[in-house]
């Protein structure tokens, strides 16, 4: 019996439609799978296992991960916390929260720190709260120091007829601004100020790493250090990557030789929009945009850097 045209044409259709709504099935089924394995919960896993978490970028005062931290801290099933930090530093209040947050999780299960390519100012006063720091050998670490950045556009305002207009309660009032030049006792007061959490900056990590405070303030003037430099100056433990982090965990701290480490990161919606974007593209935003939006006191190792 013959085929007629139109019969072949609704076939043809149909086979279509079958495909579609297969492949429709397929990619649901790997949706889900996916959005499994890219946001395990610390909360809800249930079996035992080494976290390990990521603090990448500018360091803020309020990020997603010191609920990781927290939710960590009271989440049994994880019996050792990793922390991978690739960061320029950032907030003087960013850093020391997550130091105290650290030193309070470090109360009920090893914490260990990895030191990526770049671990400086909040990021070292972060990772020295760990029981146990590594960096690699091309890690870029200290720049133990503080900073309050303006500029002086007076003079450009001059040259383009602007005459700021500011009225204040006193002197110091908004100083150093932009639009002023910083006189003497401005300067005086800005210094006193950074001099003040310097001091703060250096007692953390020699209280942390158990050393002199003058040691740590003979090297707190900014410059950045080696890994090896770090390690010689006992700021680090020693030179290593996951694997050696792991090791030593169930070597030192008597952990199941059969745990494995498992990536922890914040749910979606603790992102803002262009991290998450970001991070499903596999990197990271420059420093100079995270750093925009910065003010305060900073602990940061070249901000404007692309």
């Amino acid at each position: 019996m013959a085929i007629s045209t139109d019969m072949l044409i609704e076939r043809s259709r149909m086979k279509r439609q079958v495909s579609f709504w297969r492949l429709a099935a397929i990619g649901a089924v790997v949706f889900f799978l996916v959005m499994l394995i890219e946001k395990p919960d610390a909360v809800t896993v249930s079996k035992s296992f080494i976290a390990r978490v990521d603090i990448e970028g500018v360091i803020t005062d309020d990020m997603p991960e010191h609920k990781i931290l927290k939710d960590l801290q009271n989440n049994d099933h994880a019996k050792a916390v990793i922390l991978y930090l690739n960061t320029p530093g950032g907030t003087a209040v960013g850093g020391e929260d997550f130091y105290r947050r650290i030193q309070e999780l470090k109360t009920k299960k090893p914490v260990i720190v990895l030191m990526r390519s770049l671990c400086t100012s909040a990021g070292i006063m972060t990772a020295v709260a760990a029981d146990r720091v590594y960096a690699s050998n091309g890690t870029i670490t200290g720049s133990i120091g503080v900073i309050i950045q303006s500029a002086d556009v007076s003079r450009l305002a001059d040259k383009v007829g602007i005459e700021p207009v500011i009225i204040k309660s006193g002197p110091l009032k908004g100083s150093p601004s932009p639009f002023e030049k910083l006189d003497p006792a401005g300067r005086v007061v800005v210094q006193s100020l950074i001099d003040d959490f310097h001091k703060v900056f250096v007692k953390m990590i020699a209280d942390a790493r158990k050393l002199p405070f003058e040691d740590v303030a003979a090297i707190a003037d900014g410059r950045i250090l080696s890994a090896q430099q770090a390690l010689s100056l006992k700021l680090i433990d020693a030179i290593g990557n996951e694997e050696d982090a792991v090791a030593w965990l169930k070597k030192e701290k008597k952990l199941d030789e059969t745990l494995a480490v498992r990536k922890v990161e914040p749910p979606k919606e603790d992102r803002g929009f262009l991290e998450s974007l970001t991070s499903m593209a596999g990197f990271t935003l420059p420093a100079s945009l995270n750093t925009l939006k910065l003010d305060g006191l900073l602990l940061i190792w070249q901000p404007a850097q692309l």
